[in-house]
């Protein structure tokens, strides 16, 4: 015969909040769901998550906290959360992401935000993750070398910010990004040398900014490139040979 903590582990391995009206999460909400992998709090009202809300769930891989009110985490709020797998935190109203967030975090979505520069934060050391959203911030620059951490990022989401450059060493550490998406920012100028920390790079998009010049260094070294989207720019011209380095057939879109 099964026992009764049997029972419990099937038929609370996920949780779905979703649409209500909660304005707080604390710990005596999850307090006898030790084995809860999935939380869906999207669509809600939060407004606080306490740091010890996870005491008791240390099996949570998925958390969903998107379309609430958060303004801030506290740096404990994640940290036990070793199996963390996904965390989405979009369409809140976060001027920074928390840190100490655990370091098996594969996907981070932060869309929809006040996020306004990157380091988002000085100890965002995420070695595992795979894809950061950050569509839709505030973001104006990128330090060279604050992403350098990240070395399993596959997909880089940047677009609807308000960058107006990206310079060489933004990209430093990302060797393995295969998306690039900076659509709809305010990018007038690529450092020359920018991409070319980025030799896995397969998409890459451009579209609404605001380039005049495409130059034969800026994609020498990203011979996988397969997707480029370069419309609406002011581009009036490519320099020659600016694609003569990619081995694959390259859609481009110009115009």
């Amino acid at each position: 015969m099964l026992s009764s903590s049997y029972y419990k582990f099937i038929m609370w391995q996920g949780l779905d909040l979703a649409y209500n009206y909660f304005r707080r999460l604390d710990p005596r909400l999850l307090a006898n769901l030790p084995s809860l992998r999935r939380l869906d709090l999207s669509g809600n009202a939060l407004e606080v998550v306490a740091p010890d809300a996870f005491q008791n769930t240390h099996a949570l891989e998925h958390i969903n906290f998107s379309r609430n009110a958060l303004t801030n985490l506290h740096p404990a709020t994640f940290r036990n959360l070793l199996g963390l797998f996904e965390l989405d935190l979009g369409w809140n109203r976060l001027r920074e992401l928390v840190p100490s967030l655990p370091p098996g975090l594969e996907y981070l979505y932060a869309s929809r935000n006040q996020l306004t520069a990157l380091p988002l934060t000085p100890r965002l050391a995420l070695p595992a993750l795979r894809l950061l959203d950050l569509t839709g911030n505030g973001i104006q620059s990128i330090v060279p070398g604050s992403m350098s951490a990240m070395v399993q990022l596959r997909w880089l989401l940047l677009g609807e910010n308000a960058l107006q450059t990206l310079e060489d060493g933004s990209l430093s550490g990302l060797a393995r990004l295969e998306t690039l998406d900076l659509h709809n920012n305010r990018l007038l100028t690529l450092g020359d040398r920018c991409l070319r920390d980025v030799p896995q790079l397969k998409q890459l998009n451009l579209h609404g900014n605001r380039l005049e010049r495409l130059g034969t260094q800026h994609l020498k070294d990203n011979v996988h490139l397969t997707h480029l989207d370069l419309s609406h720019n002011q581009l009036n011209n490519f320099e020659h040979n600016a694609l003569s380095s990619n081995r694959y057939s390259t859609r481009t879109y110009p115009y």
